[in-house]
């Protein structure tokens, strides 16, 4: 409902927060009971390179590609800087 809606963005912008810390991150993400589906959208909305690189290791194939895509976007961004 819209509990789970709030508490999924909330998430999904600590993940994506440069302030938050990378450990803080790592908890969000690799606990048993996350969703493929929130990771997934953290590895499509961060900017966060050790966020990406954290979920190019992820246990879903589908987490994974979506951390490739973003990655590429990152660096495609940089080199256009």
């Amino acid at each position: 409902g819209r509990e789970h809606h709030k508490h999924f963005a909330i998430g999904v912008g600590l993940c994506c927060n440069p302030n938050t810390t990378t450990n803080a991150v790592a908890m969000l993400l690799e606990a048993r009971k996350t969703a493929p589906t929130f990771r997934k959208v953290v590895a499509r909305e961060t900017k966060r390179d050790d966020v990406v690189q954290f979920l190019l290791s992820d246990r879903s194939e589908a987490v994974k590609e979506q951390a490739k895509q973003t990655l590429t976007q990152i660096r495609d961004i940089a080199r256009r800087a």
